[in-house]
């Protein structure tokens, strides 16, 4: 059985007019997708994994008592959970491209901002955050 190899072509923007469409060995695509995928896969399974964890606690928060301790009623704690929810994609997407723009060293100042306005804020006032 011989090899099938296949041209592959590329934008427009990345490749001359006059160039010549490359060609990609199977043998070596697979290698290399089954690299990527070794790579990215268990990532992405974490990711998932600590994302599952992340909406699980919320409900535990309200099995423990949270709705009582913060004197939620009726839906008064779908509609908190739905606003966390909101916010986290909202604002997760302006987070993520400064985290692109600025790379790493910008994540120390946001953890810091979101501890400076994030949890103290409640109906416009202050929170007080010592424990009682």
């Amino acid at each position: 059985m011989a090899k099938e190899k296949t041209a592959v072509t590329g934008s427009p923007r990345s490749v001359p007019d006059h160039a010549e469409p490359f060609i990609v060995d199977p043998v070596i695509e697979k290698r290399v997708l089954r690299k990527l995928d070794w790579g990215v896969v268990p990532v992405l399974w974490f990711l998932f994994l600590v994302s599952f964890v992340d909406r699980g606690n919320i409900g535990n928060a309200k099995i423990q008592g949270m709705d009582k301790s913060l004197h939620l009623t009726g839906n008064n704690y779908n509609i908190a959970v739905m606003v966390f929810t909101l916010a986290y994609v909202i604002f997760g997407v302006p987070a993520n491209v400064v985290f692109k723009w600025a790379g790493p060293r910008s994540l120390p100042f946001m953890m810091f901002i979101w501890y400076i306005r994030g949890p103290r804020i409640k109906r416009g006032k202050e929170v007080d955050l010592t424990p009682s």
